[in-house]
């Protein structure tokens, strides 16, 4: 297979604060909304951070088939994106998936679950977990192989590259279909609102400062961005060659057309501000899908929200695009639900497929509350409607890895 070819994406799923699947997501998003809201499951008095864009227990499903209470909170999202994502494909698990390769990204992993094992949540918790949440030592082990257990006894591949983890998933998923796997099944999943990791990002100043407005506690590009805001939810992406979608009298609802990653080599946690190695990550990516950077219709960036991501990020992007800048959409997802770590870009990136199909670009929430430092970082405030051929989203992780991928309307 020519690395010029387009792999098709048959499939996508999502669970995320304030949506259960595609179609509520799609309506969260138009609307403009925020998910974000004080932290329930949990006393915060001992921290200055106590928001979060958390999963409602009305936007997990209710079908047994899914729902799992001895489940890690993380593997039940994974598998309720998985599902839809495989419905949507119409993909027969039992017959049609017995050589595909099954690719699981995440940073944390079942960190509640870790918590309440070693019992460091004790002291924090103020309720039961309810229906949702309850696994135990055993269940944490490998969240992976739960979301995956339904539909094949084979061990996932497992990614965790910190807060890039979806997108290199996805990316090794490509290169398996490249090389000539008949399909690749991708799903990033995150539960990390929990005491130890409010407290370790709290520790190095990474989480938002906001205290008074909730809807403005994930600001990307804003000048009065203080940190990112901790959210949560899954995602599912399904990976194909064409033909065999084709064959299935399928329609693809976008393509895959290159992915790259690199490493910065210059701080655990900082981002260097020139954004050089950010623009590193997103040169490779267009090379690898062999298009030209004036061919991009849409952006999709990390935005965490800290001062010094976005920063180094505009720079990276101004120093590609230059004066066209201005004039190109830019979804800053991680303004309507929250940094749900490895499985961030993940998310992102189902909402990106779903702007490639409809032709729309989602609208920054709030946008009237916020002003934005750099003026040509173009942020709708309502529905932005746009024919849109291609899309790039990057990521950026802690260990300075930058992850960029191209995807092209179907």
């Amino acid at each position: 297979m020519r690395r010029s070819d387009r792999i098709a994406i048959s499939g996508i799923g999502v669970v995320g604060p304030g949506f259960g699947n595609v179609a509520e997501m799609d309506t969260f998003l138009s609307q403009g909304r925020t998910a974000c809201r004080s932290i329930e499951r949990f006393s915060t008095e001992c921290f200055k951070s106590r928001y979060a864009f958390q999963v409602a227990e009305t936007d997990v499903a209710s079908d047994s088939d899914i729902l799992d209470v001895r489940l890690p909170r993380l593997a039940i999202y994974g598998r309720q994106a998985l599902v839809e994502a495989l419905q949507r494909a119409c993909l027969n698990p039992a017959i049609d998936l017995r050589e595909c390769v099954l690719v699981f990204g995440t940073a944390v992993a079942g960190s509640w679950e870790m918590e309440s094992a070693y019992g460091s949540l004790a002291k924090f918790s103020t309720a039961s977990i309810s229906r949702i949440g309850a696994g135990d030592a055993v269940s944490f082990s490998n969240p992976a192989r739960s979301v995956f257990r339904e539909i094949s006894n084979r061990e996932p591949v497992i990614v965790s590259t910190g807060c890039t983890a979806g997108l290199d998933a996805l990316g090794y998923a490509l290169e398996v279909v490249r090389d000539g796997a008949n399909c690749a099944i991708v799903v990033a999943a995150e539960a990390p609102i929990t005491p130890m990791v409010l407290a370790c990002f709290e520790q190095i100043g990474a989480l938002t400062k906001e205290v008074r407005q909730q809807q403005l506690a994930s600001r990307p590009f804003s000048p009065d961005r203080s940190g990112f805001c901790l959210g949560e939810g899954a995602a599912c992406v399904v990976l194909e060659r064409q033909d065999r979608v084709a064959a299935r009298r399928v329609k693809p609802l976008a393509f895959m057309r290159g992915f790259a990653s690199c490493s910065s080599a210059y701080h655990m946690t900082a981002i260097h501000e020139s954004g050089k190695s950010i623009l590193a990550s997103l040169n490779a990516a267009i090379a690898d899908a062999t298009v030209d950077s004036s061919q991009i219709d849409l952006i999709s960036p990390h935005a965490t929200s800290t001062p010094q991501n976005d920063r180094a990020e505009h720079s990276a992007l101004q120093a590609l695009f230059g004066s066209r800048l201005s004039r190109l959409p830019v979804f800053a997802g991680k303004a309507s639900f929250g940094h749900a770590l490895g499985a961030s870009n993940l998310i992102e990136t189902v909402a990106v497929i779903r702007m490639l199909s409809e032709g729309k670009v989602f609208p920054y929430p709030n946008r009237y509350l916020s002003r934005i430092e750099f003026d040509d970082i173009f942020l709708p405030d309502q529905i932005f409607n746009k024919r849109i051929r291609f899309a790039i989203k990057n990521s950026s992780g802690f260990s300075g890895i930058h992850s960029a991928a191209i995807f092209e309307s179907s």
